[in-house]
């Protein structure tokens, strides 16, 4: 954000209290996935990794596709060092671009391959709500999965989407798929 330095945002602008992102000029996606990469690029190397970043630029989001020769430590276990990296990499990029796209990271297509299982499975429980008419509940998600999973179906004409807390885990919720009435 350039501010002149003799204007801060607390000063009356044209006898108004002016807002911080009202200095702020329009930012450009390519802005955006530039400083994105050049964040990732530094955690990834204080980290000690070796690593070539390919970039996607979409209209809701952006993401990084890495590739390295430490993937299973980069991943972690259940994925838990991607999701970590992933989390801390879009509220640096938050913060710095307020309305930026959401991140998204993979490595070595494990999160494309977990993405695709996760549809899959929810695809063939909903052939069985098809089937039998009942309701059928899914293992319980994070908030990404999920997104995804409503997403999925949200045009379904068949199938309705409930996610309900999962008592055992507060950051996680159980989907449930049920015949549209």
């Amino acid at each position: 954000m350039n501010i002149p330095s003799d204007s801060t945002a607390s000063e009356p602008v044209n006898g108004r209290i002016a807002e911080p992102s009202s200095f702020e000029p329009k930012v450009s996606a390519a802005e955006i996935q530039s400083t994105a990469q050049e964040i990732l690029g530094s955690l990834l190397k204080m980290l000690q990794f070796e690593t070539e970043i390919e970039t996607e630029i979409a209209e809701q989001h952006l993401r990084f596709r890495i590739k390295c020769e430490d993937a299973g430590r980069l991943i972690g276990r259940g994925g838990n060092n991607l999701s970590s990296l992933q989390f801390l990499l879009n509220r640096l990029v938050f913060r710095k671009f307020a309305g930026a796209p959401r991140v998204y990271i993979d490595v070595e297509g494990f999160k494309e391959q977990v993405d695709g299982d996760v549809l899959r499975r929810a695809e063939a429980a909903a052939e069985q709500v098809r089937r039998w008419g009942e309701s059928l509940e899914l293992a319980p998600m994070n908030s990404y999965e999920r997104r995804m999973i409503h997403q999925h179906f949200a045009n379904d004409p068949e199938i309705v989407v409930e996610s309900i807390p999962d008592i055992r885990n507060l950051s996680l919720k159980r989907m449930i798929l049920k015949l549209k009435r």
